[in-house]
């Protein structure tokens, strides 16, 4: 097991200490304490998101409302947006994540080209069954794989490539996928490598006839609790943990393991989409079974949807999202908040 590798926090709560350290009258008149409010968590957020070495090359500025965080600012991939939200998401003031963030973009061909290389150099899903197109930075996955878990990881992988502003993920899933050992192994690592809360981690998967088994250190029984969930995926008859310790100094600092329940999700996801002024769609349908939710009904444009499918995302207790949402073209912005409706749940958001 390695410690972790980060680089220190250098926020505004080790600045104290330090100057505390220098200055010992300032000891006992400068509490040591987490931040607090809505401008503290922001600019710790901040700092976080700017220390973690897979989002070089972002320029990400966080404002934070009530629970609600804002991500403005600009992106080299899906890849980096999604986990700068993530980060966010996991901080114990925050409750969801409007993701504003902007890919700067590729020029096609060199994104198709990465694209197909990085789709056929893993082992997750079989790379001859997807297709992949590209017009105006925007990807479109068609084909056919056997699992929903291989639908998601094909758009996953792909998120990774630089320049990809959107993907519409139009694989068809057959139901009759026989996933082996090393698929399975590999997507385990793949899920535990994109999670922030396990950076600087060094867990050891192997399966075996389906039987997942970890080994390595962890920060608290919390993120044992968060890689069983991750095991969970199709082909997986069973898991032991233990070979997992937990090891208090290697915590992450400032991220949380979150579980919601169904109605948290639902409600952390309306207040998002209440709080981004690109949503303004009055027929917003949303409904979640299982952890899967499902986005139906018009928006007017690409962006709108776009937008709505990347604030789902993030929410703590949501590990999938079919985007069923039709785009009329026509723009029906009326001054009003969206009227987001609950389907299939006896959970129904309030009136404005």
């Amino acid at each position: 097991m390695n410690p972790k590798s980060l680089i220190p926090k250098l926020s505004r709560w080790v600045a104290i200490s330090i100057i505390t350290l220098a200055f010992p009258a300032l000891l006992l008149a400068t509490p040591q304490a987490p931040p607090s409010g809505d401008v503290e968590i922001a600019e710790y957020i901040g700092m976080d998101i700017d220390q973690d070495q897979r989002l070089e090359g972002a320029r990400i500025g966080v404002e934070l409302n009530d629970g609600i965080a804002t991500l403005s600012g600009t992106v080299e991939s899906l890849a980096q947006a999604e986990r700068a939200s993530s980060r966010a998401v996991a901080n114990a003031g925050v409750r969801a994540v409007v993701n504003r963030l902007q890919v700067n973009p590729k020029n096609d061909s060199e994104i198709l080209k990465e694209a197909r290389r990085m789709i056929d150099g893993q082992n997750m899903i079989v790379a001859e069954q997807v297709s992949i197109s590209v017009s105006d930075h925007r990807m479109l996955l068609e084909g056919t794989v056997g699992t929903w878990d291989e639908k998601d990881l094909a758009r996953d992988v792909i998120s990774e490539v630089l320049g990809i502003v959107a993907i519409e993920n139009a694989l068809t899933v057959s139901g009759r996928g026989q996933r082996e050992d090393s698929q399975i192994a590999e997507q385990i690592r793949f899920l535990i490598h994109k999670d922030p809360v396990f950076d600087g981690l060094d867990v050891a998967v192997m399966v075996k006839s389906g039987s997942v088994q970890l080994r390595g250190q962890v920060g608290s029984s919390g993120e044992i609790g968060r890689l069983m969930r991750r095991c969970h995926v199709d082909g997986v008859t069973g898991f032991r943990t233990s070979g997992l310790k937990v090891n208090g100094d290697l915590a992450m600092e400032g991220l949380v393991d979150k579980v919601y329940s169904r109605t948290e999700s639902l409600a952390a996801l309306r207040d998002a989409l209440r709080a981004d002024d690109r949503i303004y769609s009055k027929g917003l349908n949303t409904s979640m079974e299982d952890g899967v939710l499902t986005l139906t009904g018009n928006v007017g444009q690409v962006a709108e949807s776009d937008a709505v499918e990347s604030t789902a995302r993030v929410i703590p207790g949501i590990v999938r999202v079919v985007n069923d949402l039709r785009i009329t073209g026509e723009d029906d912005r009326g001054g009003k908040l969206p009227d987001i409706k609950v389907a299939s749940s006896p959970w129904v958001m309030p009136p404005l």
